[in-house]
C-alpha cells in the first residue's frame, strides 16, 4: 500500500491513524527501506518504464538504475486483474559481461545471482499470487 508512494519523493495518501499496530510497524520498516536504500537510489539512477501505461488491471513495472553504482531497484505491480499471476519483466541498464544479485524484497527465498546476458534476453519471472500486490526487486552487479 506504501510502494507508488515510494517512487521518488515519498507520499503517503493515507490516513495512519486508523492503522492496527502490525500495520504501522510493517510501514515503518517499509519507510526505513525507502530511506536507506531507494531514496539514494532513486536520485542519481536512470528511470526505465517497462511496462505500458498503467492501468490499474494489468501489470505495471519501473526501474531505477544507477550506472555509476551499478545497481538499480525494480517496482513491480500487479493490477486488479484476476489473471495472468506471472509477468515477465526485462531490465535496463544491466551489462551484458557481468552477473548481478537479485534481491526480493518480499519474497528473499527467490534471491539468486543471474549473468546480465540472460537478465536481457529471458527476464526475470514475477509472480505475486494476488491481485494489486507488489514486490520490489534490488539489482546489484557482482
Amino acid at each position: 500500500m506504501l510502494r507508488s508512494g515510494m517512487m521518488g519523493w515519498f507520499t503517503l495518501m493515507q490516513d495512519p491513524h486508523d492503522w492496527a499496530d502490525e500495520q504501522r510497524a510493517a510501514a515503518q520498516a517499509e519507510l526505513q527501506f525507502y530511506k536507506k536504500m531507494l531514496r539514494p537510489l532513486i536520485r542519481s539512477a536512470d528511470l526505465y518504464h517497462l511496462t505500458g501505461r498503467p492501468d490499474g488491471k494489468g501489470w505495471d513495472a519501473v526501474e531505477y538504475f544507477d550506472p555509476a553504482a551499478s545497481s538499480g531497484a525494480i517496482y513491480v505491480f500487479r493490477g486488479s486483474a484476476f489473471e495472468p499471476a506471472a509477468f515477465r519483466v526485462h531490465p535496463r541498464g544491466v551489462l551484458t559481461r557481468h552477473s548481478y544479485r537479485l534481491e526480493f524484497r518480499d519474497h528473499p527465498e527467490r534471491d539468486r545471482t543471474i549473468p546480465g546476458r540472460r537478465l536481457l534476453t529471458e527476464g526475470i519471472e514475477m509472480t505475486l499470487p494476488l491481485p494489486d500486490s507488489s514486490e520490489i526487486v534490488l539489482l546489484r552487479q557482482i
